[in-house]
């Protein structure tokens, strides 16, 4: 079936900026207690039709937990696999009310230990829940999207997350050179994905960076960005409501893999 990018609803930005606070507090569930993985990939939500999901948490008594954030029902659910859950409504709650709960719920789980809510903003936040419901159902055909390419790129690929420390959705393609880092080596890697803050805007940055790929021609509506960041950026109102939209965001991703993947393979 085709996918088609729907436009952005007005007032996705104040709405977005409260979701990210929800996640964070989602997130630091995995945060403190998931199995750390080396890529960080334990912190990352998985997209799916009834909203964004944690991996599953072991619990020390045995059996698994895990957290799924539903802005389009305005509400988080989280479940054991021993029986317990708990389903939190967030109209009206803040995301610390809502971190509190989770420690209460996790804690009846039998995992001890306090979450760490230093990234969750402590005062209330603006979310007009119909826009919610809007951009989850847009994100749901972003990652569909995304996810036609990725598996285009095998098991170098790792998989597509939301993030909640910056509440975009994106994966990694791992190149076969080493670079020398902060922890030792590591392996070159491409990132793309899409945030939906500025405007939204799918993004891609190779790293490490090599400058003279900026002279290096791009699918239209593509650009060079190197401010802050380096890489390129396809706005989401050059696909957003046209017919073609899916396919020029394929096509973006396909160029600058092709672009980019020279300089990061060995």
């Amino acid at each position: 079936m085709r996918v088609i990018l729907h436009p952005f609803p007005p007032g996705l930005e104040p709405t977005c900026n409260g979701l990210h606070a929800y996640a964070q507090a989602v997130g630091a569930v995995a945060r403190t207690h998931a199995v750390v993985h080396p890529n960080w990939w334990h912190l990352g939500l998985t997209v799916r039709p009834d909203g964004l999901v944690t991996v599953p948490i072991p619990l020390d008594s045995g059996g698994t937990l895990a957290v799924r954030f539903d802005p389009a029902a305005a509400a988080v659910e989280a479940v054991s696999s021993g029986g317990e859950e708990v389903a939190i409504g967030l109209d009206g709650a803040t995301p610390t009310e809502l971190a509190e709960e989770l420690i209460r719920f996790v804690a009846r789980c039998g995992l001890a230990g306090d979450l760490d809510l230093g990234r969750v903003p402590p005062g209330p936040v603006e979310v007009d829940w119909d826009v919610a419901a809007a951009y989850t159902a847009t994100l749901i055909d972003i990652e569909r999207t995304l996810e036609q390419h990725r598996v285009t790129l095998g098991t170098a690929a790792g998989p597509l997350l939301v993030w909640p420390h910056g509440f975009d959705l994106s994966f990694e393609w791992f190149g076969t050179r080493m670079v020398a880092g902060e922890d030792g080596e590591a392996p070159a890697q491409l990132n793309l994905g899409f945030s939906p803050f500025h405007g939204g805007y799918f993004y891609s940055n190779p790293w490490p960076f090599d400058e003279a790929l900026v002279d290096t021609p791009l699918p239209d509506g593509a650009s060079w960005h190197l401010d802050g960041w380096q890489g390129t950026i396809l706005p989401y109102d050059q696909v957003g409501g046209l017919e073609d939209g899916a396919d020029r965001v394929l096509a973006y991703a396909a160029a600058v893999h092709r672009v980019a993947r020279p300089t990061l393979d060995a």
